[in-house]
């Protein structure tokens, strides 16, 4: 923590998107689908499940398509790709059908949010230097997590009932972490002690 503070905190706040939008997705999503929307549990779980499928095709093609284009670019267009739909998933919702709920979670958990999954565990790996990146990427990827997953679902039930039971100040809450992850790696990926590594690899 003293010497590699830049990297803990980013590897924290590149975790924020990727962690709290699932979190949303597929926790939020079965109270708030039940009971203020009125689907059913078993057609609220089902969307789920056929999405979080699709992801377990979608995240090795993303990891794959990271080691072509890089990593930095595909996390980069999911964060952006979750800042984008947060506001049609939940309209999406909105209009109870089975059909559109189903749409919502394969775009949102299948197609988008693999883009951020894919890469991040190595983008935390290459921002710490060998001899400290096992605890480097777990501060950052544990602190993260229960900052803003374990949270989601408590911050999503709050942001719910102040706002009458509409939904945009969650959409606002799913767009304001992923862009605070955007930004991060736009910042902070690129980290000195990483580049130092780098440089001396070079050189030697």
């Amino acid at each position: 923590m003293r010497t590699f503070r830049r990297e803990v905190l980013t590897a924290i706040l590149v975790k924020f998107g990727e962690t709290g939008s699932f979190y949303m997705f597929a926790v939020f999503l079965v109270s708030y689908a039940t009971t203020t929307l009125g689907y059913s549990r078993a057609t609220t779980l089902t969307a789920i499940a056929v999405g979080a499928f699709v992801a377990t095709v979608m995240i090795p093609l993303c990891g794959l398509l990271s080691d072509r284009v890089g990593r930095r670019k595909v996390f980069l267009a999911g964060s952006a790709g979750l800042i984008a739909f947060s506001g049609p998933y939940f309209w999406l919702l909105s209009q109870r059908s089975t059909f559109c709920i189903l749409v919502a979670s394969v775009v949102a958990i299948g197609l988008i949010w693999p883009l951020v999954t894919a890469t991040l565990s190595t983008l935390l790996a290459e921002m710490f230097q060998p001899q400290v990146r096992y605890s480097g990427i777990s501060f950052g990827y544990q602190i993260g997590a229960a900052l803003v997953g374990g949270t989601a679902p408590l911050v999503g039930t709050l942001l719910l009932a102040a706002d009458h039971g509409r939904w945009r100040w969650i959409a606002c809450y799913i767009a304001s972490i992923s862009l605070v992850s955007f930004i991060a790696v736009i910042r902070g990926v690129a980290a000195p002690g990483v580049a130092a590594e780098r440089s001396a690899v070079g050189a030697a």
